[in-house]
C-alpha cells in the first residue's frame, strides 16, 4: 500500500444530510469521500464549475450529481469498479452508502490486482 496526499483548494463536500439539519453519522463522510473520488479520477477541484448552493441543490435533488466523463465510462474494464464504488458512496440515503472498512476493502482489492 501506498500513502496517497490530497490537497483541497474547493471544498464541496458538503453531505445532504448534514444541509438538511438530519442526524448524521460515519456515513455523512462516506458521501464527502465520493466527492473526492471523482475529483481524484476526473483530476479537477470543481465538479460543478462554482455553482452557488451547490451543496443545497444536491441535498434537495438526488440525482444531481457530478458527470462523469464519457472516456471513463466507456473503460469499464479499468474504472468500472472506481465508479460504481463511487456512485454507491454518494446515495442520497446515508443507510444505501458502504462503511469505510467495505470501501477500503474495494479498494485494496483493485490496487492490489
Amino acid at each position: 500500500m501506498f500513502p496517497i496526499i490530497f490537497v483541497f483548494k474547493h471544498v464541496l463536500k458538503i453531505r445532504p444530510e448534514v444541509v438538511l439539519g438530519k442526524p448524521y453519522d460515519e456515513l455523512c463522510d462516506v458521501f464527502s469521500f465520493s466527492m473526492i473520488m471523482w475529483e481524484v479520477l476526473v483530476g479537477k477541484l470543481d465538479p460543478f464549475n462554482q455553482t452557488l448552493y451547490i451543496e443545497v441543490k444536491m441535498a434537495n435533488s438526488p440525482d444531481l450529481r457530478p458527470t462523469i466523463p464519457e472516456e471513463f465510462m466507456q473503460d469499464v474494464q479499468k474504472y468500472g469498479w472506481y465508479i460504481e464504488l463511487m456512485k454507491q458512496c454518494w446515495q442520497q440515503e446515508p443507510s444505501n452508502r458502504p462503511a469505510f472498512a467495505h470501501i477500503c476493502e474495494v479498494i485494496e482489492q483493485h490496487i492490489e490486482t
